[in-house]
């Protein structure tokens, strides 16, 4: 897989394994919110396997979604079609394709199938849970926000990285799945949870309008809408839809040559520059190296671990907030997926497996990270992470010695084993080696966050038992929630890192100047 940028979007193309094939080319369209984050991971493999079967494959973020830049425009629902129109231009004139295939997941495939009632050339249409109308998205994501907590605003809806606008809402409302104008012979085909019967009843309009659709169950897809912090659950298993794409849409022979693979491309953004990384042994792990366009501590560089089982965007977005926010002060970081997360592979007996985000040691990844940062010209580095990530920041800021800050956002834990606090728990042979080793530490949590509770189960109450070290600082702040779901929010601790990370910079710390970084095929 090759990571491409286009039109303030960023994505990752899969080119087809035999120069023969590569006629019918395929848009990957995802879901928004937490259906983008669950559906990360199985997309790629989704992805993997379509270019094995001889479709190439691209699939991407909408701006204001993943690596992609900030929207230009309020109006979401506008950008996303937009971004939709722009990644199948792009994808056309790379693959010289004569045929182009849509897949959208949930409110993904909804726009898939609004886009291809304009789109022209469209070959197929396969909607995996799409969603059956705006309105009951708008629902959804409304009941998600106040299940959050968070204060709405009047007439508009801000949840997770999203914020909806009215004329967004207003716009999102008026789609019905049933009353698009989907062309007469476009093969369709809708894997759903829902019963086929109850499915062809809201979609009576179809059958009027002589459009006719496969219908399958979602067997082997359920990978897609799962939480992604579950594991031990089966993988992806797309048989069932390469079966219908190749007898219906089977792949095919271009009529013009190709063109050259594409060279991956740094990403411009305002405050930033960005490029991808492959890293690592076999290059199995990805990141996404973001250097400020003027670098006030040269050397030095803030790692970025996974959320739970999220991407490395993490949980709101809030890892590429926190990276272009670090940017915009001046200060480097490299965001990128542990093995068997995101994009970064876990081999197993040759086979692509999902690690467990929680119990999975994470010091060699760590470890394989630095490595590439050194070999750019980076000398000193801080580990930062929110929740899980939290932990394994701590695990890596006391094995690897290379660390000089840790930064800790909401940590549930010091140990995955159940102890008693006292001299010989982990926690306390943490902050020992952490103050030994002169490892500048902020632990911020939200006031009613659970890890806080550990923290005073080991260090008493608002942290009073902690070390006497000028190294380790508690941050405690009102009203975050555990997952930062809210912009304010993310804003706020953004804010903290950057603050810390500047006072406790020396001098001693500049080095030598940085290279240039390797770009990263996978």
């Amino acid at each position: 897989m090759i990571p491409v940028v286009f039109e303030n979007c960023f994505g990752w193309f899969h080119p087809p394994l035999s120069d023969r094939s590569g006629g019918t080319a395929v848009l990957l369209c995802p879901g928004v919110s937490q259906d983008f984050s669950n559906g990360y991971r199985p997309f790629r493999l989704l992805a993997e396997h379509l270019a094995e079967a001889g479709y190439p494959t691209l699939r991407f973020d909408y701006p204001g979604t993943g690596d992609s830049a900030d929207p230009e425009s309020n109006n979401l629902w506008e950008v996303w079609q937009q971004s939709i129109s722009r990644a199948a231009t792009w994808l056309r004139g790379q693959t010289r394709a004569d045929k182009l295939l849509l897949i959208g997941l949930r409110i993904g495939g909804t726009l898939a199938a609004v886009a291809s009632e304009r789109l022209e050339d469209i070959a197929g249409l396969i909607l995996i849970e799409p969603c059956q109308t705006g309105r009951s998205y708008v629902s959804q994501l409304t009941t998600e926000a106040r299940l959050r907590g968070a204060q709405q605003p009047e007439a508009e809806l801000e949840v997770g990285e999203l914020y909806l606008t009215s004329a967004c809402i207003h716009d999102m409302r008026k789609v019905e799945l049933a009353n698009l104008a989907l062309p007469l012979s476009l093969p369709v085909a809708i894997f759903s949870r829902v019963p086929e019967e109850k499915l062809r009843i809201r979609l009576a309009a179809w059958c009027k309008r002589s459009i006719n659709f496969t219908y399958e169950d979602l067997g082997g897809l359920e990978a897609m809408l799962r939480p992604n912090h579950h594991y031990g659950e089966p993988e992806l298993d797309a048989t069932r839809l390469l079966i219908w794409l190749h007898c219906n849409i089977p792949p095919s022979a271009p009529s013009h040559a190709s063109l050259p693979l594409p060279k991956p491309e740094a990403f411009i953004l305002l405050n930033c520059i960005e490029t991808s990384l492959s890293f690592g042994s076999f290059w199995r792990l990805n990141g996404i190296l973001s250097r400020p366009r003027i670098n006030k501590y040269p050397g030095f560089s803030v790692l970025i671990c996974n959320s739970g089982g999220n991407p490395r965007h993490g949980f709101a977005r809030f890892g590429v907030e926190c990276a272009r926010s670090l940017a915009e002060a001046g200060i480097a970081s490299l965001r990128f997926d542990f093995a068997g997360l995101g994009d970064s592979i876990h081999y197993s007996d040759r086979t692509d497996l999902q690690t467990d985000p929680f119990t999975e040691d994470r010091t060699n990844d760590i470890s394989e990270a630095l490595d590439t940062l050194e070999a750019l010209g980076f000398t000193r580095f801080a580990l930062h992470g929110l929740c899980s990530g939290a932990y394994h920041a701590l695990r890596g800021a006391c094995t690897q010695k290379r660390i000089v800050q840790l930064i800790s956002v909401n940590l549930p834990w010091f140990s995955l084993q159940p102890e008693k606090p006292g001299p010989g728990s982990s926690a306390q042979n943490c902050l020992r080696t952490l103050i030994r080793r002169d490892i500048a530490s902020l632990f911020l949590f939200g006031q009613q966050d659970a890890g806080l509770k550990q923290l005073e189960r080991h260090f008493g109450a608002d942290g009073r038992f902690l070390p006497d070290s000028p190294v380790i600082e508690l941050c405690v702040l009102p009203e975050l929630d555990h997952e930062l779901t809210v912009g304010w929010m993310r804003r706020q601790v953004a804010e903290r890192i950057i603050n810390f990370v500047r006072t406790h910079q020396t001098s001693t710390w500049l080095s030598k100047t940085e290279g240039e970084p390797r770009y990263g095929h996978a």
